[in-house]
Protein backbone atom coordinates (compact mmCIF):
# COMPACT_ATOMS: atom_id res chain seq x y z
CA UNK A 1 0.00 0.00 0.00
CA UNK A 2 1.11 3.69 -1.12
CA UNK A 3 1.53 6.09 0.98
CA UNK A 4 0.79 8.50 -1.08
CA UNK A 5 -2.88 9.25 -0.60
CA UNK A 6 -2.50 9.75 2.88
CA UNK A 7 0.45 12.20 2.51
CA UNK A 8 -1.17 14.40 -0.23
CA UNK A 9 -4.38 14.86 2.59
CA UNK A 10 -2.24 15.00 5.39
CA UNK A 11 0.31 17.73 3.52
CA UNK A 12 -2.58 19.88 1.74
CA UNK A 13 -5.11 20.34 5.36
CA UNK A 14 -1.52 21.03 7.14
CA UNK A 15 -1.14 24.23 4.59
CA UNK A 16 -5.04 24.79 5.14
CA UNK A 17 -5.82 24.33 1.41
CA UNK A 18 -9.40 22.61 0.30
CA UNK A 19 -9.13 20.39 -2.00
CA UNK A 20 -10.12 23.09 -4.26
CA UNK A 21 -7.55 25.22 -3.48
CA UNK A 22 -4.80 22.30 -3.85
CA UNK A 23 -6.02 21.41 -7.38
CA UNK A 24 -5.86 24.94 -8.73
CA UNK A 25 -2.22 25.18 -7.29
CA UNK A 26 -1.80 22.24 -9.35
CA UNK A 27 -3.73 22.91 -12.23
CA UNK A 28 -5.77 19.79 -12.40
CA UNK A 29 -9.45 19.12 -11.24
CA UNK A 30 -10.90 19.39 -7.96
CA UNK A 31 -12.16 15.19 -8.47
CA UNK A 32 -8.37 14.49 -9.51
CA UNK A 33 -7.36 15.25 -5.96
CA UNK A 34 -10.06 13.61 -4.36
CA UNK A 35 -9.63 10.30 -6.18
CA UNK A 36 -5.76 10.70 -5.49
CA UNK A 37 -6.95 10.99 -1.33
CA UNK A 38 -9.03 8.38 -1.94
CA UNK A 39 -7.06 5.76 -3.42
CA UNK A 40 -9.20 5.51 -6.55
CA UNK A 41 -6.28 6.41 -8.66
CA UNK A 42 -2.71 7.58 -8.98
CA UNK A 43 -0.64 10.75 -10.22
CA UNK A 44 1.41 10.20 -12.66
CA UNK A 45 4.73 10.68 -12.03
CA UNK A 46 5.47 14.43 -13.77
CA UNK A 47 2.44 15.50 -11.44
CA UNK A 48 3.92 13.64 -8.22
CA UNK A 49 7.10 15.54 -8.89
CA UNK A 50 5.45 18.84 -8.84
CA UNK A 51 3.38 17.69 -5.81
CA UNK A 52 6.71 16.97 -3.59
CA UNK A 53 8.02 20.31 -4.97
CA UNK A 54 5.12 21.97 -3.73
CA UNK A 55 5.17 20.39 -0.37
CA UNK A 56 9.01 20.51 -0.29
CA UNK A 57 9.56 16.89 -0.01
CA UNK A 58 11.30 14.69 -1.48
CA UNK A 59 10.06 12.24 -3.96
CA UNK A 60 11.06 9.57 -2.22
CA UNK A 61 10.10 10.55 1.33
CA UNK A 62 6.73 11.02 -0.15
CA UNK A 63 5.57 7.62 -1.43
CA UNK A 64 7.84 6.04 1.15
CA UNK A 65 7.44 7.36 4.47
CA UNK A 66 4.13 8.23 6.27
CA UNK A 67 4.51 11.92 6.88
CA UNK A 68 2.41 12.88 9.79
CA UNK A 69 2.88 15.16 12.99
CA UNK A 70 5.79 12.83 13.96
CA UNK A 71 7.91 12.64 10.86
CA UNK A 72 11.13 13.87 9.91
CA UNK A 73 12.37 14.56 6.85
CA UNK A 74 15.93 11.97 6.15
CA UNK A 75 19.01 14.54 5.39
CA UNK A 76 19.85 14.95 2.25
CA UNK A 77 22.60 13.10 1.10
CA UNK A 78 22.18 10.43 3.45
CA UNK A 79 20.68 6.48 2.16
Amino acid sequence: MSNIPSNIKFLRKKKGLTQQQFADELGIKRSLVGAYEEERADPKYDLLKKIALFFDVSIDDFINDEIDEKWVPKAKGNP
